[in-house]
């Protein structure tokens, strides 16, 4: 379920779990539009927001919220916008800048408008920060080892991936 900050339902998203089925991987019912999911988690008085592609990845770090894809909406850009207000955005891709050009496209187009990626390590074998999680058997990822590998400068970004 997708809550706002104030605990109002406002939708929901399912994931098949296995990918033997032709059916859909996702099952969504957003009412209004789609929506950040873990708002209902968030640390006001936190100085970073970490924003990242899925939901079950916003589980494993504190004042984690997801945009449920690479391509969010208008409406998911508006309230990025408003929370970059009180936030520092630090935005956590999939670890598959380099082959997948829609991720990258992302990655820079956020560095662009001024926010922080975070840049994986070019010898990480996860795939996410779920991955990471489970294989590495920890709850979490604490917020000093995204923010040491952030950036918010479009050139590094650049070289970073390109490597």
């Amino acid at each position: 379920p997708f809550f706002d900050e104030h605990r109002l339902l406002l939708g929901f998203q399912s994931r098949k779990l296995f990918e033997k089925s032709d059916s859909q991987k996702y099952l969504s019912m957003f009412p209004n539009g789609s929506s950040l999911y873990g708002m209902d988690k968030v640390d006001f008085s936190m100085e970073h927001l970490f924003v990242l592609e899925g939901p079950i990845d916003a589980f494993f770090i504190q004042n984690g919220v997801a945009t449920t894809g690479i391509k969010p909406n208008k409406k998911i850009d508006k309230h990025l916008f408003e929370l970059s207000k009180q936030f520092k955005l630090v935005f956590i891709y999939d670890n598959d800048m380099k082959t997948n050009r829609d991720v990258l496209k992302a990655a820079l187009n956020r560095a662009k408008q001024g926010g922080y990626v975070y840049v994986w390590d070019s010898d990480c074998r996860y795939k996410d920060l779920n991955e990471w999680c489970v294989k590495d058997r920890i709850n979490g990822i604490p917020h000093d080892v995204i923010i040491r590998q952030m950036t918010n400068n479009y050139l590094k970004l650049s070289n970073a991936v390109l490597k």
